[in-house]
């Protein structure tokens, strides 16, 4: 990695890619893991963004 952060613009592909993580997680926590949401600006529509995906996970 060169440090260098490239803002892109806004793709559908990365609300997919998040279920996929999401599905991911569901599977290893099971019942444990209460609430996950995705969030940061690769989750908001029209909004330029680093390609890196955040999210919150809410446990028991």
């Amino acid at each position: 990695m060169d440090g260098k952060v490239a803002i892109e613009n806004h793709s559908k592909q990365w609300a997919l890619e998040f279920k996929q993580e999401e599905i991911k997680i569901r599977n290893v926590l099971g019942e444990k893991l209460i609430q996950i949401e995705h969030i940061g600006s690769t989750a908001i529509e029209n909004l330029g963004s680093k390609p890196i995906y955040s999210h919150f996970e809410l446990n028991e």
